[in-house]
């Protein structure tokens, strides 16, 4: 187990990927993998010393200043920028009282969700409206990816068993996954980087501490992804799934989040259509299943 914070795996992370500076004699001589410390405290504007502390966890307050001079010099994106300066907040603030997850995790250091919403349940507003307002296919998404919530659509998109579970649990130990998303590694990816996005935010949760201990033991593939720590901010985006009945879908979405109850979000299908290539399947599905031919265009409101 390390004994460093999670802000100081996470630089100590992007370090060892970012291209290393040097001769090509010189980079051949070195025996360990991306940039050298002292290279990247030379581009943050800190002495060598100050960034080896933040590194190895001696160091525990970082200014802004700081923090926005090593996501220039480690070169991060938005994403990857945001979960740094998450990871400050939350050492600082005393979330992190726990070791930095690069194995197994020390849940119970502070109570469940603290200091991130800690929403459980979808307000009444909030259901009405996937209920019985969306056709398109929507769901409820806690903070850590479980599903509270599901339309009748949903339902029909994912299956039942999906709708009652965590989102990042199905994609990795469901093996109907690998057949259901067209591009799974992509998908997976995707999925351990808005978990990684939400433990920046949280780092002692105890519903994360559960999550990441399942999906390491039963997971190699969950174990290979994580150690490439990828953070993703999801917010829209397209996706190609192989549904069992409706077949080869292309799906448009919108993550939205709920001011009225941080932490909680909102996955909403726009529309979907079958790509060009991919002839209509027989028999068409049944009238009640969520179709792009039985409901063409973006969600619209039901009228009454």
């Amino acid at each position: 187990m390390s004994s460093t914070t999670p802000l100081g795996e996470f630089l100590r992370a992007r370090r060892e990927a970012a291209k290393p500076h040097g001769t090509a004699d010189a980079l051949k001589r070195r025996k360990t993998p991306g940039s050298r410390r002292e290279d990247i405290a030379v581009r943050a504007g800190v002495s060598a010393d100050y960034y080896a502390r933040l590194e190895q966890g001696r160091e525990r307050r970082p200014s802004v200043p700081v923090l926005h001079a090593l996501s220039e010099a480690l070169r991060l994106d938005d994403a990857s920028c945001g979960h740094l300066f998450d990871l400050a907040e939350s050492l600082v603030s005393g979330d992190s009282g726990v070791p930095a997850l690069s194995g197994v995790s020390s849940p119970g250091a502070v109570p469940a969700d603290a200091g991130f919403g800690g929403a459980s349940s979808v307000p009444p507003e909030i259901s009405r409206l996937i209920d019985y307002q969306l056709r398109g296919p929507a769901l409820v998404l806690g903070p850590w990816g479980d599903i509270l919530q599901s339309n009748a659509a949903g339902v029909s998109l994912y299956g039942e068993e999906w709708v009652h579970g965590n989102m990042t649990h199905s994609v990795f130990l469901d093996p109907r996954s690998r057949i259901f998303y067209e591009d799974w590694e992509a998908a997976a990816r995707c999925s351990a980087g808005v978990l990684r996005m939400a433990y920046g935010k949280n780092p002692g949760s105890e519903r994360f501490a559960e999550i990441f201990e399942e999906l390491s033991a039963r997971s190699s593939d969950f174990r290979r992804i994580w150690a490439e720590y990828p953070v993703t901010r999801k917010s829209a985006g397209a996706k190609q799934v192989n549904h069992e009945l409706a077949g080869p879908l292309n799906l448009t979405y919108q993550l939205l989040e709920l001011p009225q109850a941080p932490g909680l979000r909102i996955l909403l299908y726009e529309h979907a259509m079958r790509p060009a290539r991919v002839q209509p399947l027989k028999p068409r599905p049944a009238p009640s299943l969520w179709t792009p031919a039985a409901h063409p265009g973006t969600l619209q409101p039901l009228t009454r």
